[in-house]
Formats: C-alpha cells, structure tokens, sequence
C-alpha cells in the first residue's frame, strides 16, 4: 500500500514499460474485479484524431452549465495527472488518486499472476480508476476520450448513447496502419450496432469508411456540414463568433474562447451531441449550450501565454495538425516567426516539419524530458531542407530563452509546438511560482 501520492503516480508511470498493447481482455477483466463501474453512467464516446479533447471538454462543459454532474475522462494530461479525471471542472484530488491506485494494484497483481493474460498497461489501470472513481461519485454522465486507435482501444468496453469521431489523419501508423483507410477503421471500431455517430470528417476516404461502418451496424450517422450546418462569423485572437443551422433548432452568435476555426468544427460538434441527448430525456437549453461553450477551456491548444513578443504554444503533433496550426497562425500579426520544435520518435518527422516548418523565419529544435523524445538531430536534418536560421538548444527553457534573446523582437512571434510534451514543459515554466495549473470550465 502506498502512502502518498507521489508513490502511487509513481508506479502508475512504471506501467508505461509494458508499453501500448491494444485490445480488451484485460481491461474487461480488471473492470470486472471492479464490479463494472462504466454500466451505472450513461456515456458518451469521443474518438478520433485531431480535436476529441477538445470535443470532450466543450461538451462537459455545457452538461456541467445544464446543471448535470459530469465526469470528463482525458488523455494525456498536460501537465498534472489529476487533469486526466475531473468531474465538472474539477480536478481528482490527490488523496482520490491515492486511494484509487492502493484499490488497483492487487487487481492488477491479480491479474497478472492468476491469469494468462498479460499484465495490464498504464492506460488500462488509468481508464479503470477513471470508471471507478466516477461510479463512486455517482455522475449523471461521462464524457470519455478514446486512448489509442478505437477497436482495441481500452476505452471500447463502454456502450455509449452517443459516440463522436472527430477527424481522422496519419498518426500512430506502427499500430493503427499506414494508410488513411487502415487508421479509419480502427478509429470506426467505436461505432457501436444501432447506435449513433456524429463526426465532423471530410475526407472522403475517411467517410467511406465511417459510412460503411454504420450502415453495416444499423448505426445512425450525424455529419457535420449535412445534417448540422455553421456559418463563422468571426475569428480573430479573442476567440470566434459564429450561427449553428443544428438538427431541431438554429443559434445565433454563439462564441468560444479556444482560438481557430477548426475549434469552431469542434464546437458544433459539441452542440450536435448535446442536441441528440435530448432523445435519451436529457435537457439541456439553449442558455446552458451557450454559457457552456464560452466558458470552455482546453489549455496547450493555440494559447497564447505572453504578447510582446507573442508566445504561444500548441500541442500539434502529426503533419495534419501541423497543416491546422500553420493556417491558424494567420490570425496573428507580427513580423517573424520563430518556431520551436520538438518531437517524439514515432512521429512521422518528415511531413511535419514539411507542413509547417517552411511558414517560420528561424527554427529552434529541441526535446522534451521524456524517453520517447527523438533526438534533435533527427529533426535538424529534416528542418534545414526548408529554413536556414537553425538552431539546435538542449532544453525547452533554453530554447525559449534563446528566442526571447537572440532571435525575437516585440513585434514577432515564438511558436512552441510538435508535442504535448513539449508544449507541457512550456506551460508549466509559465506557470512555475503562481498557484498549481488547473483546467476550469
């Protein structure tokens, strides 16, 4: 039995040698040991690519506005573990986590010493505490966000009212296979026999797949752009403004802080899944849609810590991301840009650095504090095919000093981006001194 804090999360990040091992024999078991907790909420699951954190968070928030007891299940965490578990806008306290993992660890012992099957990973022990701890506080709902792929994706033991597939791009291609396609029909894994879907792809090689899928499973599909339709009516640095044409009602000039428009994608996303629950007797009016979306926030993504000059950090990690990143930083006015960039090594480097890299008057590779971190003459190579002004710093604080000192003036702009891990280290000297990050709708 642990005794603090400190110790549980400990071994918690140990787990992660087992790796990510896909499939759901043994979370299905651990669930069990548990007593099933994921069958006393109803639950609405959130796959995808790009973009299903921040589905997750703006729909926790407008349930949370509505007056419901919602529990938000994230990954990863940007920088505090309790990130991951919050019920609405409330982080897991320690003390919770504490406990959570002294009841977990014989389980898993259990598991892996009576059984054949092989020993329950990080996200696995994670995704369960999650379930649990939201059974023990008798939520109304939960909003879960899928780890890895869909199919075999520890979060697939759920049946949820709703699932929602934001969109799909090349990422984690050594699991989820090297093609659009192949990647598709793992995230369609979560589609569930005579369910519902709302997505908000358009790539056409994606939709066939998710098409598919629901026609084979009796599925009913909700697209963005068909059934539920928006017109932005601003976006610039203080967030956007914009009119939802939704499946039973209209909106008018709602707004969100998160910066972009493809947030804007996300937002009416959101407000589709919101619109479906009112089939399963859950009520949400149109002032809680509203409120809830303004007051969403998702940290890491297009946020801006400093002006003068801008510093500003996003979590874009695969080349699709990358594209999104690039054409939102048109909503910004300056004269340089300075991009720092660190990456991990399963990425696919090369496209992205292509992607964005070529937009950015000087370039800083770096890497984060983690084992996975590639090493930045990996990325070096790659970022001198496109920009001349390379540097090479051994830390993300010394890369943001670098810049600050040598590189950018009051007019330009400083862009941390490539991993969440990167952006994490970023956000948390930002933070260092003042009162502990924490995420609040």
């Amino acid at each position: 039995m642990f005794t603090t804090y400190d110790e549980a999360i400990e071994w918690l990040y140990n787990l992660q040698w087992f790796g990510i091992k896909l499939g759901l024999e043994k979370i299905t078991h651990l669930l069990g040991l548990l007593r099933n907790p994921q069958d006393d909420y109803k639950i609405i699951h959130v796959g995808g690519t790009n973009g299903k954190g921040s589905v997750c968070a703006m729909v926790g928030s407008i349930l949370a506005e509505a007056g419901y007891k919602v529990g938000v299940n994230t990954s990863p965490h940007l920088i505090e573990f309790t990130e991951r578990i919050t019920i609405n806008g409330e982080q897991i306290p320690k003390q919770e986590v504490l406990r959570l993992v002294n009841m977990c660890k014989p389980l898993v012992e259990k598991i892996n010493n009576e059984t054949d099957l092989e020993h329950p990973t990080y996200f696995e022990v994670v995704t369960a505490m999650a379930l649990k701890y939201f059974s023990e506080q008798e939520v109304d709902l939960v909003v879960l966000e899928v780890g890895l792929g869909g199919t075999y994706d520890a979060t697939n033991v759920v049946e949820p009212l709703i699932s929602v597939i934001t969109p799909v791009s090349l990422d984690h291609t050594d699991m989820l296979g090297d093609t659009l396609t192949s990647v598709a029909e793992n995230k369609a894994g979560i589609i569930k026999q005579n369910g519902i879907l709302v997505t908000n792809n358009d790539e056409p090689e994606v939709m066939d797949v998710i098409g598919s899928t629901c026609k084979e499973r009796n599925c009913e599909l909700v697209k963005i752009d068909t059934d539920i339709q928006y017109k932005i009516k601003n976006s610039d640095l203080n967030g956007s403004e914009f009119d939802i044409d939704g499946i039973k009602n209209n909106y008018k000039d709602f707004k969100i802080k998160i910066l972009g428009d493809h947030q804007v994608s996300n937002a009416v996303t959101a407000v589709a899944v919101i619109e479906l629950l009112n089939r399963f007797d859950i009520k949400i009016q149109e002032e809680s849609v509203r409120i809830g979306l303004e007051k969403t926030v998702w940290p890491g993504r297009l946020e801006i810590l400093e002006e003068k000059p801008y510093l500003v950090i996003d979590s874009a990690h695969n080349p699709s991301a990358a594209k999104v990143l690039k054409n939102n930083l048109e909503l910004f006015e300056f004269e340089k840009m300075v991009l720092i960039i660190g990456m991990c090594e399963e990425k696919d480097i090369s496209s992205y650095v292509r992607e964005l890299v070529p937009v950015a008057d000087a370039v800083i590779v770096t890497r984060a504090k983690i084992h996975r971190a590639v090493e930045p003459d990996v990325i070096l190579q790659e970022v001198k095919k496109y920009v001349d002004n390379v540097s090479v710093q051994p830390s993300v604080k010394s890369s943001i000093e670098y810049a600050k000192l040598k590189l950018a003036g009051d007019n330009d702009l400083i862009c941390v981006t490539g991993s969440i891990f990167i952006v994490a280290e970023a956000s948390e000297l930002w933070f260092e001194g003042q009162e502990k990050f924490r995420m609040s709708y």
